[in-house]
């Protein structure tokens, strides 16, 4: 993509983040422009890499809804990033998150290190980890 095209797209989504939408080939400054403007737009986001859904974050921290939490380095940005916040969606989004790590040392230890795992709900995930969760 050459550089006139991407600048007029990073105008486009400023407007109307929404926009990301329709574009084909989402370079990381057009997808920033748009989450920089709202967050939600992180929705429409192909390639999500941690700067961009951290700057989705710090827009809008409702938008942690739509980042890609199979992926293993933004599952451990958005636990950095939301450990902070106490909100009423906390419980959902950890316990989506360690659905999809619940093998996985570093995850699980941040919860430890944390105490997050009163924020989990335990009945939603296998019955390995409602053993696991009864030890606790």
């Amino acid at each position: 993509m050459n550089k006139k095209l991407e600048l007029e797209l990073i105008e486009k989504v400023k407007i109307d983040h929404s926009y990301l939408d329709k574009i084909k080939d989402q370079t990381e400054e057009i997808c920033l422009a748009a989450v920089k403007q709202d967050g939600y737009a992180l929705y429409y986001v192909k390639n999500q890499t941690e700067k961009i859904c951290l700057a989705a974050i710090k827009q809008n921290i409702k938008s942690i809804w739509f980042a890609d939490i199979k992926r293993r380095n933004i599952a451990l940005l958005i636990l950095k990033v939301y450990v902070k916040f106490n909100d009423k969606n906390k419980k959902y989004i950890l316990t989506d998150i360690l659905r999809n790590f619940n093998e996985d040392k570093k995850i699980i230890d941040f919860y430890t290190k944390h105490k997050l795992w009163k924020y989990v709900n335990f009945n939603e995930l296998s019955d390995n980890f409602r053993m696991y969760g009864m030890a606790i």
